[in-house]
């Protein structure tokens, strides 16, 4: 075996202590610095290193100081004001089962991992979140085949046209990565396969071979470890509409955004993200959404009002300061603020838009939703004459 290209890097990676490593990128630490390589074997991997590799790379990741979470936390913060900007939604999602990303990148521990180039944590490429959606749309959403095709082309693009010219046009989603929301915990896991030639070469095996190499229980496990996300991380995702200034197009766009949002959080509840999603891996759930839904049942329970309701004589008044709209009604009040006051303020009327810039309240009709002595702004509207 010939000597790695940078044979330097193992002594480079020897010399360091994870230990005294408390804002390393962790990402460039895995592919990079790997330490397993036996210099009097010929550079060869030992296959204890690969688990010791692993556990110092989830020890490393365990000592992020609380300046790490900061950067973390605000560069979810930065990236959900931009997708917000641009007239889209993000949600907050989290692991509910351990999270396996990028294996198949090449790695000295055979399983490589999927890190942030700059945050130097776990995170699922936009590229792969648009490729998990358009998946679950065709084969799993349920729909009729023309319904489904509208449906891919409208938000993932179209290239051959049905006149049989090429036209290309790009689909009405913008896809953002997925980030992590907080500093997650990684883990090692462990794959035993107890048939490793049976995988390898099947039926080419000759019958020599086969005695020895053929599948059955009498094999030896041959232990894989490799590093996963533990349960309970949380992840931000994004979809914004791609708007290009025509009213009709950007409408439209936009409730793709909306459903396109709500379509991928079923993806990733029911069948994952990342690799062995078969075997249960990858599932992201939104916890905030059940507990909510718990509560709810709770106050119906105790007899506490919940649900949607309708307030036909809301007031509302504009913060231009704050970017602020207030709806109030019979002494509850319902506040939205930033980029969703701004959507919802631009479904009332001219004049009543005129008055709200003038610091004036104006009669509005709401539709609210109740949850005991909360309440949430849904949909709004001028009064008729």
């Amino acid at each position: 075996m010939s000597r790695p290209f940078y044979a330097h890097s193992a002594r480079q990676a020897s010399a360091l202590d994870p230990r005294s490593l408390t804002q390393a990128n962790v990402g460039l630490w895995f592919t990079r610095f790997y330490d397993g390589f036996d210099p009097t074997r010929n550079w060869e991997i030992s296959k204890d290193s690969k688990k010791s590799f692993i556990d110092n790379t989830v020890a490393l990741t365990a000592r992020q100081t609380g300046v790490a979470r900061e950067r973390v936390q605000g560069f979810a913060r930065r990236q959900k004001m931009l997708c917000e900007a641009l007239g889209g939604q993000c949600v907050t999602l989290t692991a509910d089962a351990p999270l396996l990303t990028g294996s198949g990148l090449s790695h000295p521990v055979e399983n490589g991992f999927t890190f942030h180039p700059t945050l130097g944590l776990p995170f699922l490429p936009a590229a792969g979140v648009k490729g998990l959606l358009r998946g679950w749309i065709e084969v799993w959403a349920g729909l009729e085949e023309a319904a489904r095709q509208e449906r891919v082309g409208q938000w993932f693009g179209r290239v051959d046209g049905r006149d049989g010219q090429v036209h290309d046009e790009s689909g009405l989603l913008i896809f953002f990565d997925a980030v992590p929301a907080d500093l997650p915990r990684l883990g090692c896991d462990i794959l035993t396969p107890h048939m490793g030639k049976w995988y390898e070469k099947g039926d080419t095996l000759t019958a020599a071979e086969l005695a020895s190499a053929g599948p059955g229980d009498w094999h030896s496990p041959v232990p894989s470890p490799f590093l996963v996300v533990e349960p309970g991380a949380r992840f931000q995702f994004g979809i914004a509409p791609r708007c290009t200034g025509e009213v009709g197009h950007d409408a439209k766009a936009r409730i793709a955004a909306a459903e396109a949002l709500a379509a991928l959080q079923q993806a990733l509840e029911w069948i994952g993200a990342g690799a062995k999603t078969a075997a249960g891996y990858g599932r992201l759930v939104d916890r905030e959404a059940r507990q909510r839904q718990a509560v709810a049942e709770q106050m119906a329970a105790a007899g506490i009002q919940t649900g949607h309701t309708e307030w036909p004589q809301a007031e509302a008044t504009w913060n231009k300061g704050k970017v602020e709209l207030r709806v109030s009604h019979q002494g509850r009040a319902c506040v939205l603020t930033q980029q969703p006051a701004r959507e919802m303020r631009s479904k009332l009327s001219a004049a009543d838009l005129s008055r709200l810039d003038k610091g004036k309240p104006v009669k509005v009709q709401a539709r609210v939703e109740i949850q005991g002595n909360n309440c949430r702004l849904i949909d709004v509207a001028s009064l008729a004459g």
